[in-house]
């Protein structure tokens, strides 16, 4: 997997007692759904979900604040 932070951006949060957990998945659609079920663990606990395309980068990046304003996952 590749990460979304560097190792010294997450030993900076790590100094300064932000809890960083750190998620990922073989590929940016896998990682989104780790990071989906991280933040909704429970079925059927969003309200809505956000869907883009995986392979048309400002879609994603688009769709990131409708997903907020719906306290939804955003899935790529």
């Amino acid at each position: 997997t590749t990460p979304s932070i560097s190792d010294l951006a997450n030993a900076n949060f790590a100094a300064g007692a932000t809890p960083v957990t750190r998620l990922g998945g073989a590929t940016r659609t896998d990682t989104a759904v780790t990071v989906a079920e991280a933040d909704f663990p429970t079925r059927g606990s969003a309200s809505a979900v956000v869907l883009a395309r995986d392979d048309v980068f400002a879609d994603a990046l688009t769709g990131g604040p409708l997903a907020a304003a719906k306290n939804a996952p955003s899935s790529s």
